[in-house]
């Protein structure tokens, strides 16, 4: 009985090469496809273990502010950006009704 060697395929070889780069590859693509499956309560816990003390006592806080500047130099802005306040309560009301408070909402959220 005699054994004899013979080269492989060149297709049998890059095939084994791209098996290899994506098995390399596929725990990056579970640690995405595992964050997309994440229920809200995970949501909620993976985020708040991201915050730092700061912004986690900043969190517990609700404010109430009266006024109509909401600019990003503005009092609300500086309690949201500098001490990460969890909530805004808006007291006072636009004599332009609904729309303009509606408005005022908006550029607070994306100030």
């Amino acid at each position: 009985m005699s054994f004899s060697y013979r080269p492989l395929h060149p297709l049998f070889n890059a095939l084994v090469a791209i098996s290899l780069v994506l098995m390399w590859l596929a725990p990056s693509w579970q640690t995405q496809a595992r964050a997309a499956v994440l229920t809200p309560r995970e949501q909620a816990i993976e985020l708040l273990e991201r915050l730092t003390p700061e912004e986690r006592v900043g969190q517990l806080f609700l404010v109430t502010f009266n006024g109509t500047d909401v600019g990003p130099e503005s009092q609300i802005a500086a309690l949201i950006d500098n001490h990460h306040v969890g909530g805004v309560i808006l007291l006072s009301w636009p004599r332009a009704g609904f729309r303009s408070m509606v408005a005022r909402k908006r550029r607070l959220r994306d100030a």
